[in-house]
């Protein structure tokens, strides 16, 4: 028979660790314990971890950290802290391994919190198993130091840190620590101190307040492992010169940021000065009286096992470990920090920690004493149950005789209470005399105390978490809570997240180098006493800056964030005011401690304690800092769209209303002065009044005319008036070109046959240059339209070819085809005749004006260089660029991909380049056209808007050929009487209104 295989458990050799199987029965409840506080400790960090927007003081940190994993620069006049590096470099190092968010802005400090409730386990041969796990409960729940490390700031790191010192210390006074031991102790205790400095000025004063402890102990209890931890440290030959080591090691490293900025280090001095400032020169930002408030409202079971310690609670763990340096520690710290000039609410946790250290503690012990044989199965646990029976029946009777009763006053009013004492309390504390007696006659009479400290440990123990939760998860933005102070307010987020959308919206198509993504384009200003933490939140906008106090709403930004609303819609904005940071409530800010007093003490305002301390009742809830963050027209249509109507120099910005644009293209003028707009994307012809007005919108179902858009909302383009003032429009996406009449009326159409709905199918030539003369009459997409001298000359885009019509609609000639040879187009656009009758061709593939005669003849074309360069393939551009002509014969042609609208003379030859006018500058400059008064219109697909460019002056008249005025036209009309006309050449001017703000780089 075969021998029986090996046990699992047995390993192999050679064999690996993972092979071995976990014995559950040598797992003990200490172990459950401990697992389960670090699970709780673990949750109560951790859940809705982004439930609300970094503060001011979190954004700057977490604002400051992503800089430096990204490499970059502090803006312009800023510069990244020299002190506190511990902090940065831990927080960029989170970014840089998960990403720059909310939840891992705050990580490094929940890793810390849980660190610290684990660190008692160091404790656990020197104070005892009970009193270390004692202090690792309540350090898991303890509202004090779960808030702390659930903010992104350093106060629960230096914690850690404190305790990490005070644990190499203790763990240096084991009796079997040899020399080279104690160096290494040494070492550690090095690190750890320059980690404090790095952590920032703070940790100077805990420091100080540890060495009063360690003090105190030194002298009252020579015997404590504190003390003998110090000698060991201090006596070992070479430990002073291994600490300095550490210590000198650490804080290089850390100031430098590993050496990669060594200036850096006068960080350390910076944080001695901020030290001094702390204790002698504030601000103050709470009472004196803060931090005593503080542990009284949120560590009451702490405080309480602190005072039984104090009053001689026996704690043999304690007597080891020397429970005078905690107490020694938590007054000096009490003391010192409600009497530095620089207090603030984040520096609770300094106060806090020693007492919760020493309070759990002291409960760990006592609750280890405690007979729990006897409380499962014997009398113990009745006592129990009855304790917290007489406990709660006594709450029960506070509440009725403080409570305004409907049942009147008097005798009557009191009944209700009188029953409950009658038939609960005095049954009860009967019942609990009779059980007490029956443990002093067995011999245990210390175990009703032990019983009554238990149930008191679990109730105080149940308010401790639930505040804890309350104040972490629920109204930690809400301003009720005194220790959560100027925290950013709920609506902070929820607004971040609206204006993201808004960016998506408006600057998606818009990416750049600075912007790959696209989708961050909007240029955003915030006045520097608001820019947090709006700066960390818009960190992604390459175009976000920090402008100085009261001067957003000149930035011509189209985000503002700014102190004044009324300044901001006085700049054109309209702001929004939103609910910036908490403010703090005068019961927190001046407390009335006489009332505090009674409050306590007198029991008809018992209710309305327990109320507070519930539910922070009582404490009127102070409001907020308000902020205004203005949005330009476009933005603010976007959100609330108005019906207008808007005229042309009111910059209402991407909508559909009267007045506004979407997407804008040709645009031309008739002998009146009326100026035509083609509104693209809501495929419809504006009209507006020679000073720019509103006047009508045709193509909108309420006039014949209706002109096609694709799904991607491509629609109409460009349109051009005659002498006798037929408007022409190319309906590019239903492959035709229709003519108008003053009233919007159809009265020509061109292109092929239509279907029963009215739409025409494209016409194509497949780019074949030999069928540049097949399919006559019909267009594929053309895109622009001129009538001249009886003749309607039509840009056949898609064929790449231009034909000609008469002024009945009758096709005549074509020429053109596709190709790179002189006569040949490619993507043609914009089309313009100049006093001589020379057809004017925009032919973007090739990036020259091609010029025909009327026959069709190739004439010596003109480069633009502003457009890109031919594609070797022959590959068609993406812009669309147009031409007109100014009243002194020069030819303007748009040119969007560089912002530029270009001015070339009479022989090709450049002479301007127009990239603003009256200082708005211009974004995709596409449609053009010239007005009877000499202005230049400019129509702009991104700032969806038409610009009037105003050339100042021009020479006179009597030898210019005039011919039919708008986008396709070769020359305006003169003004009756006007003999001197502006010259387009001079400085440009503007009717157009100030500068608004504008979208995209």
């Amino acid at each position: 028979m075969s021998a029986m295989p090996r046990q699992a458990d047995e390993m192999a050799p050679g064999g690996s660790i993972l092979d071995r199987s976990l014995n559950l029965a040598a797992v003990t409840w200490e172990t459950v314990a401990w697992i389960i506080v670090l699970v709780v400790a673990l949750a109560v960090r951790l859940v809705q971890l982004d439930g609300w927007a970094l503060s001011p003081d979190e954004a700057s940190h977490a604002y400051n950290a992503w800089l430096l994993v990204r490499g970059e620069p502090a803006p312009a006049g800023d510069l990244l802290p020299e002190t506190g590096p511990l902090l940065l470099i831990a927080r960029a190092m989170a970014f840089f391994l998960f990403g720059a968010t909310d939840v891992i802005a705050r990580l490094v400090p929940v890793a810390a919190g849980v660190g610290l409730v684990a660190l008692p386990l160091a404790l656990r041969s020197v104070i005892g198993r009970p009193a270390a796990l004692g202090m690792a409960g309540l350090a898991a729940i303890s509202p004090t130091l779960v808030y702390a490390s659930r903010v992104a700031t350093p106060g629960i790191v230096v914690a850690l840190l404190a305790l990490a010192l005070v644990v190499i210390v203790i763990r240096a006074a084991a009796t079997d620590t040899t020399a080279v031991q104690a160096r290494r102790w040494a070492v550690l205790a090095g690190i750890v101190l320059g980690a404090m400095l790095g952590a920032g000025a703070a940790a100077l004063t805990v420091l100080a307040t540890m060495l009063i402890g360690a003090g105190l102990t030194i002298l009252l209890n020579p015997e404590g492992a504190a003390r003998r931890g110090l000698f060991a440290l201090a006596r070992t030959p070479g430990s002073i010169l291994a600490l300095a080591g550490g210590f000198v090691a650490t804080v290089l490293v850390l100031f430098t940021r590993f050496f990669a900025d060594p200036l850096a280090i006068a960080g350390v001095g910076e944080t001695l000065a901020d030290w001094w400032r702390l204790l002698f020169q504030g601000p103050a930002a709470v009472p004196v009286q803060f931090f005593l408030m503080e542990v009284l409202l949120y560590e009451p079971l702490a405080a309480l096992m602190s005072l039984l310690a104090a009053l001689g609670l026996a704690l043999p763990g304690l007597r080891r470990f020397g429970g005078v340096f905690f107490g020694g520690w938590f007054v000096a710290a009490l003391v010192l920090w409600s009497f530095s000039a620089g207090r603030g609410s984040e520096d609770a946790v300094f106060v806090a920690l020693p007492l919760v250290l020493l309070g759990a503690a002291a409960l760990g012990e006592a609750l280890a004493r405690v007979d729990w044989r006897h409380v499962r199965a014997g009398a113990s646990g009745a006592l129990a149950l009855v304790i917290l029976g007489l406990l709660l029946s006594l709450a029960a009777v506070g509440i009725l005789l403080t409570d305004p009763a409907p049942n009147g006053s008097g005798v009557a009013a009191s009944l209700p209470a009188v029953v409950v004492v009658m038939l609960v309390t005095v049954p009860l504390a009967y019942a609990a005399w009779m059980l007490a007696r029956s443990e002093r006659a067995a011999g245990r009479g210390s175990q009703t105390g032990l019983i009554l400290l238990l149930v008191a440990a679990a109730l105080v123990g149940g308010f401790t978490l639930r505040s804890a939760v309350m104040l972490t998860l629920f109204r930690g933005d809400t301003g009720t809570d005194l220790l959560a102070q100027r925290t950013s307010s709920g609506a902070v987020l929820p607004m971040v997240q609206r204006l993201d959308r808004l960016a998506r919206d408006a600057t998606v198509t818009d990416a750049s180098a600075r912007d790959a993504t696209g989708g961050h384009g909007l240029v955003i200003a915030a006045e520097e006493p608001v820019q947090w933490p709006f700066r960390w939140y818009f960190r992604d906008y390459p175009d976000f800056s920090v402008v100085p106090a009261g001067t957003a709403g000149t930035t011509g930004a189209d985000v503002v964030i700014g102190q004044d609303g009324n300044a901001l819609e006085a700049a054109g904005y309209r702001p929004l005011d939103v609910a910036w940071v908490s403010q703090v409530p005068a019961a927190y800010a001046n407390p009335d401690a006489g009332a505090i007093l009674r409050d306590l003490v007198w029991p008809p305002r018992w209710l309305d304690a327990s109320r507070f301390l519930l539910y922070r009742e009582g404490v009127v809830e102070p409001g907020y800092e308000m902020v205004a963050i203005g949005l330009n027209a476009e933005l603010a249509g976007r959100i609330a769209p108005s019906s207008g109507p808007y005229s042309l120099v009111d910059r209402a910005g991407q909508g559909a209303a009267d007045g506004q644009f979407n997407q804008p293209v040709g645009v031309a003028a008739a002998a009146d002065g009326t100026i035509y707009v083609v509104d693209q994307g809501n495929s419809r012809i504006e009209l507006f009044t020679a000073d720019g007005a509103f006047l009508d919108v045709w193509g909108d179902g309420e006039t014949e005319l209706e002109l096609a858009r694709t799904p991607n909302g491509l629609g109409p383009t460009g349109i051009s008036v005659d002498e006798a003032g037929t408007i022409y429009v190319a309906d590019t996406w239903n492959h035709r070109v229709v003519a108008l009449d003053p009233n919007g009326n159809v009265v020509l159409e061109l292109g092929g046959a239509s279907d029963a709905a009215g739409f025409r199918a494209a016409a194509d030539t497949t780019d074949d240059p030999a069928l540049v003369t097949s399919q006559t009459g019909s267009f594929f997409g053309p895109r622009d339209v001129v009538a001249h001298d009886d003749e309607i000359y039509v840009v056949d885009t898609g064929n790449e070819r231009i034909q000609v019509f008469g002024a009945d609609g009758e096709f005549r000639r074509v020429w053109g085809g596709y190709g790179m040879a002189p006569g040949q187009l490619i993507e043609p656009v914009g089309i313009a005749v100049d006093a001589a009758g020379i057809i004017h061709v925009a032919d973007s593939g090739n990036a020259r004006i091609s010029r025909f005669t009327p026959a069709g003849e190739p004439v010596s074309p003109w480069p633009v260089a502003a457009w890109p360069a031919p594609d070797p393939s022959g590959m068609r551009p993406a812009f669309q660029p147009y031409l007109t002509f100014s009243r002194n014969g020069n030819l303007y042609v748009t040119a969007a991909d560089t912002g530029s609208v270009e001015v070339l003379d009479a022989v090709g030859q450049q002479v301007e380049s127009i990239t603003s006018v009256n200082g708005e500058r211009l974004q995709r400059p596409t449609g053009i056209g010239t007005a009877p008064n000499g202005e230049i219109l400019i129509t702009d697909t991104l700032a969806n808007a038409v610009f009037q460019h105003t050339p100042l002056v021009l020479p006179p008249l009597s030898d210019i050929q005039l011919g039919p005025p708008g986008a396709g036209a070769a020359i305006a009309p003169p003004i009756a009487g006007d003999d001197v006309a502006p010259d387009d050449d001079a400085a440009p001017t503007s009717r157009a209104a100030p500068a608004p703000p504008r979208l995209g780089p």
